[in-house]
Parts: C-alpha cells; structure tokens; sequence
C-alpha cells in the first residue's frame, strides 16, 4: 500500500491500518516526482493507494490508468474522485463501512466491491456480506428509475420491482453485472454468490440512512434468512 500524505495524524492512522491488516506500507514524500510516483508505484506492485487531497492528485493524475495492478484508491478530500471511477473511495466511506474478515482471515473492503457492482445501471444498491464467512456474497437491490427503463428497451412489460427481480432476463444482466465487476476484484474479493431482491431500499424503510449510505447492520439482521439461503445454495 502507498501512501501519499503529508504529516498529519490521517498518515499514521493508515500505517498502522496497513500494518494491523498485515499489508506493507510505503509513503511517497510530497517532493516526490510524477516520474518517482510512477517508478515506486509500478515495481512495488501496490494494490492500493492512500492520497491526501489535490496536490497529490495532480502528481498522480498522468499515471494512474498505467498502474493494473492498482485496484483501490483511497482519497480524503472526495472532491477529487474522477466521476465514475470505481477504484475511488473515500476515507469516511471506509471508516463507517468496517473491513469484512472470512472465516479464511481474509480482509475485505467492502466499499470497493459495492461500487463495482452499483457502476452497471440495473444495480441500485448492493452490500457485500462476507464477515466470518469462507467467502463474499451480495444482496443486490435493483435502480427504481434505470430497471424499468431497462427492461421496456428489451420488450420486458414487467415495471414493478418484484417482477422485475424474478425476471429472467434481468437475473442473466445481474449475473453478468457480477461477472464484470468480479474481474477487476482479486480472487478473494470476488462475489461467489448474489441474490437480487425484490424490493427497494430507502432511508424511510431503514436500510438506508438519510444521506442514503447503507446501514448495514440493519441490512445483515432484516435479511439473514436470504444471506443464510446464499451461502447454503452456493456450498450445494
């Protein structure tokens, strides 16, 4: 994991992230070069950087789709994510959401693998499960506007959300939906198993919170007979 931040108590607080998650950190001073950043970041091998705010970007910006290997990037200062960028996430996303760990001691940011299942337009909402189990799944909510609008521009008459969710022709565009996403998620991040549900969420029927983040524990309690059912299904 690199880190590109000045001194301030976000720099330790991600040292010693990486370190409790048995990652090696490396920070890149604020004098580092473009050419430097590229150097470190390509034989490094980082999957994951850590930037602070515009100064950082700006040194990063020319490199950063030259990275593959780089899946996740970590920002403070949200007003720099580049607009549909699913490797972006902030750091206030990832201190509310809590790091997933399987049965298998793997951690999980479950953030990134949200946002690469909701950046396919049927998807409306999505939460990774996968704290304590051998592996990761996804409850998968359907987009009010977009899953109608989908479905009358392939000859679907469906328009309510739970005869849209058993549609057979939206569960094939949802698998491949998770196809995609899963191919830019490691092997241990990668969904095994999801199950598109058929209603919607909101702040008004509790699984969102009034900024429309997801409440998780919420989500895990109100729909465990579904996560138990994924996880009995999938290990058929």
């Amino acid at each position: 994991m690199l880190i590109a931040m000045s001194k301030r108590p976000g720099h330790w607080a991600s040292d010693l992230a990486a370190a409790h998650l048995g990652a090696i950190s490396c920070t890149l001073y604020d004098t580092s070069s473009t050419d430097q950043i590229r150097y470190i970041a390509r034989h490094s091998a980082a999957a994951v950087v850590v930037l602070e705010g515009a100064a950082q970007w700006a040194r990063w910006r020319p490199i950063i789709d030259d990275l593959p290997g780089l899946r996740t990037v970590v920002v403070l200062d949200p007003s720099i994510i580049p607009p549909g960028d699913p490797r972006f996430v902030t750091y206030a996303d990832l201190r509310g959401s809590g790091i997933l760990v399987t049965s298998g001691g793997k951690n999980i940011a479950p953030t990134r693998v949200e946002s690469l299942l909701r950046a396919h337009p049927l998807v409306g909402q999505a939460v990774a499960i996968g704290d304590r189990p051998p592996y990761v799944t996804a409850l998968v909510v359907l987009d009010e506007e977009a899953a109608p609008a989908w479905a009358k521009t392939h000859g679907i008459d469906a328009v309510d959300p739970a005869s849209l969710a058993a549609h057979s022709a939206v569960l094939r565009e949802v698998d491949h939906a998770v196809a995609q996403a899963n191919k830019a998620l490691s092997r241990a991040e990668q969904v095994k198993a999801h199950r598109v549900l058929d209603v919607a969420w909101t702040a008004e029927s509790g699984e969102l919170t009034p900024k429309l983040s997801l409440r998780r524990r919420v989500i895990v309690e109100r729909y465990a007979a579904e996560i138990d059912r994924l996880y009995t299904e999938s290990q058929r």
